[in-house]
This record gives C-alpha cells, structure tokens and sequence, in this order.
C-alpha cells in the first residue's frame, strides 16, 4: 500500500510540472518574461510589448525547422543561459552600448542588446531560459520562435543552379 501511496504521489508531482509548462505558439510574436538576479529562471507575468506572456518552461512542437529567438531588452546589460531539452544549447551575445528599447524586434536586431537564436529542426521542445548575468537585479525580455521557411527567392535560386548543373552534365 505505501508503495502505491508513492507512485500515485510520484504520479501527480509530474502531472503537476507537465501542467506549468508555458506552451507557446510558432509564429505567434515574441512573449515577454520576467527574470531577478543573475541565476534566476524566466517567469511569466511580463507581457512587455509582446503578444503574451510565458516562463519557464517554454514548450512548443515544430511540424518543420524553426528558428528560437532570444533578446534582451530595455534596461542594456543582461545576458541569458538558453537550455534546449535541459541541454545549455546557447548564451546570449554580450551587451553593448546604444538606445534603450522596450520593442523586441528593434532590441534583436540592434547589436546592443544581448541577443541570440537557434536552428531547431522538427520535433517537441521544452524551452529553460535563466539570467547569466543581470546588473540591474531584475527585469523583462522576450523570446520568440518562427518558422524557417525557405524564401521564394532561396527557392529560385536553388532551382537556378539545379537547372545550371543539369545542363552542364548534358554538355559534357
């Protein structure tokens, strides 16, 4: 009987971490995160000026390849440790010097803020994200996946030099 207390205890302390996972969507737009001090986990709450707010654990599934966006924002000079399926895939880029923003697009792109990304090929993921370092003691950022689909223009490309190696074979 008490080995059946535990196993049903055991049992509902993994639904119960299933169920706080904070699915987010592909393609969606970025989602804000809180984190505190340097060690710290990111948790949900901040919607910044994203389309929704999430924390740790971010889960997603990708039908194809997809592209995990990380950025720092406002306040410059916080860094990140970015765990894929509990394995340290990357840390964010090193801060630099520049305007403050609260726009994620603007804050990636910009250089100064710390930044990173990540090609992730089909499949399930869980999605930790902690504060490396964190001068000011707490703040916000965002995270964000998109699907990477192949541009028109890299598909006619491709096509090109298909078509350019075919015909070199036949002329040979």
């Amino acid at each position: 009987m008490k080995l059946l207390n535990k196993l049903v205890g055991v049992a509902l302390l993994a639904a119960s971490t299933a169920s706080m996972a904070d699915p987010i969507g592909v393609d969606a737009g970025w989602y804000g995160f809180c984190f505190g001090g340097a060690g710290s986990p990111a948790t949900n709450g901040c919607q910044n000026s994203g389309i929704g707010s999430a924390g740790n654990p971010f889960t997603f599934s990708l039908s194809g390849p997809g592209l995990l966006k990380v950025t720092d924002a406002f306040d410059i000079g916080d860094t990140f440790d970015v765990f894929v399926n509990s394995v340290l895939a990357f840390t964010t880029s090193a801060p630099g010097a520049g305007a403050s923003t609260s726009n994620p697009d603007v804050a990636f792109a910009s250089g100064y803020y710390s930044a990173g990304s990540l090609l992730l090929a089909a499949g399930n993921y869980s999605i930790d994200i902690f504060a490396n370092q964190s001068p000011f003691g707490s703040g916000g950022a965002y995270v964000e996946i998109e699907s990477a689909i192949p541009l028109p223009g890299t598909l006619a490309l491709v096509g090109l030099g298909l078509a350019g190696l075919g015909l070199r074979r036949r002329a040979a």
